[in-house]
């Protein structure tokens, strides 16, 4: 599980030189504020797209356990069954 931490925190420090490439790389052609706010926005963008779509694959899912319930049910027939 570390090892996936911190395989994870090097990702995410991977991807902000990556927006700061491409900050610096727009910073060219346009002041560097805009640049950044550009960069900004489409991953903030991008993010938001994965949310809604994490949330609308939950919503979608039941979480009910089916075997479970059917399991108990039965244990509680033959319960009844063997107290007769």
């Amino acid at each position: 599980v570390a090892y996936i931490g911190v395989g994870g925190l090097i990702a995410y420090a991977g991807l902000l030189g990556i927006m700061a490439f491409f900050v610096i790389i727009l910073a060219y052609a346009m002041p560097l504020w805009l640049s950044a706010l550009i960069v900004g926005v489409v991953v903030a963008g991008i993010g938001y797209f994965f949310v809604r779509k994490g949330m609308n694959d939950l919503k979608s899912r039941e979480f009910v356990p089916r075997q479970t319930m059917e399991s108990l049910r039965e244990d509680k027939e033959w319960l009844r069954d063997q107290t007769r």
